[in-house]
């Protein structure tokens, strides 16, 4: 009876918060910071110089800073949604950057060997059981001498935020969880280390 009444209460929350009113777009701030101890899960960084390239939004949203569209008391989607400070692609891109940086890879904006790039491919909400929410995007490693991509791999963070439902959260854990994999990535280590 107890997980009857939270999957309610975590239901009811929902609603009131992704309702709002349908056709607003209101911005959410996400000021994302990469937690030090992801970015110090990677032991043994990679010696190969690496610049963090661009971050391609392929959602196929008009607005850039759209983080997801606003959903109405039956579940419909409606025009209204919720912005973040910048372009969701940027706010990846920096991240990322950050991220790998913290975990002391070797990031040479200057003489790169590689470039790593990416594309932003979905941010899903789904209200079952708290507020789930997954990213996922592709990373491509471009050779600097060839410029032909020599790694790609799609990754995807998931987050499952009971309480405090906010968006920010949802979008914030699992970006967490996203920049995590990629930190660890062996396959992406193993390419820098040839």
């Amino acid at each position: 009876m107890n997980k009857i009444w939270h999957c309610v209460s975590l239901t009811a929350l929902y609603i009131i918060f992704f309702s709002g009113c349908a056709t607003t777009l209101d911005e959410v701030r996400l000021n994302y910071h990469t937690p030090a101890e992801i970015a110090s899960s990677f032991q043994s960084p990679p010696n190969s110089p690496i610049r963090m390239g661009t971050v391609s939004d392929k959602r196929g949203y008009e607005n850039p800073r759209l983080l997801v569209y606003k959903q109405n008391l039956h579940g419909d989607t409606t025009k209204g949604g919720y912005l973040a400070e910048k372009p969701v692609s940027s706010v990846l891109e920096d991240a990322l950057k950050e991220a790998l940086t913290k975990a002391k890879f070797n990031m040479d904006s200057e003489a790169p060997d590689f470039e790593l790039s990416g594309e932003l491919l979905a941010f899903n909400l789904d209200s079952a059981y708290g507020l789930k929410s997954r990213i996922t995007m592709t990373l491509s490693l471009t050779s600097a001498a060839s410029q032909k991509i020599v790694w790609s791999e799609t990754f995807v963070g998931r987050a499952v935020v009971t309480k405090p439902p906010r968006l920010e959260n949802c979008f914030t854990f699992a970006l967490d969880d996203l920049i995590k994999k990629v930190v660890t990535s062996k396959s992406l280590a193993a390419k820098l280390k040839d």
